[in-house]
């Protein structure tokens, strides 16, 4: 169960930052020749959209490549993040070089700059909200792992140790089998 609904999650995670990336093109532009009032508009916003078309599968591409579109559940949010800006920063450079070599010179440099800020803000937000969602979602009881523990050695109270001391990763202890009582209490879990 917990594994389909990993599934589901990651597919909304991908439409998400999608979503995110269509949306952060038209905002970049409409902040950079309407709000700005410096600039002249020498491509269109068409055209700006249809670099999208590029961008899009660029971005999904690294963000799978870098891991963030697995189980992120014993992964710190700062990890996250960071693999984050490095994708963008990737992404980045992987556009400026793209419009170089089709010598698209064009193209505003300043609604790409503020399409990759907003994009990383919008991702990282939705990140975080994410993860407060599922910390919700966790202490209302459900999307919890449920572990029965079998042996009493060295290792299995260290495994206790660090389910306790990670909390956000909603493992709960049912019980463990051993044949002498040397794990701590479990009613701390």
């Amino acid at each position: 169960m917990i594994k389909e609904n990993q599934r589901a999650l990651n597919s909304v995670n991908v439409l998400l930052d999608a979503l995110i990336l269509f949306v952060s093109m038209p905002v970049s532009f409409y902040a950079r020749f309407y709000i700005l009032h410096n600039g002249v508009i020498t491509v269109p916003l068409s055209d700006y959209m249809a670099f999208l078309l590029v961008l899009i599968p660029a971005f999904l591409i690294t963000f799978a490549t870098m891991g963030l579109y697995e189980s992120l559940r014993k992964r710190p949010l700062t990890w996250e993040l960071t693999r984050v800006f490095w994708g963008c920063v990737i992404d980045f450079i992987l556009a400026q070089t793209w419009l170089f070599l089709y010598k698209e010179v064009h193209f505003s440099r300043g609604v790409l700059f503020l399409f990759f800020g907003l994009s990383f803000c919008g991702m990282c937000a939705k990140r975080v909200c994410l993860r407060l969602l599922l910390r919700h979602f966790r202490q209302q009881g459900f999307n919890q792992k449920h572990v029965l523990l079998v042996g009493d050695s060295h290792m299995a109270v260290r495994y206790v140790q660090v389910v306790r001391r990670q909390k956000e990763y909603f493992y709960l202890m049912d019980g463990y089998l051993a044949e002498n009582d040397s794990i701590p209490r479990l009613t701390y879990f």
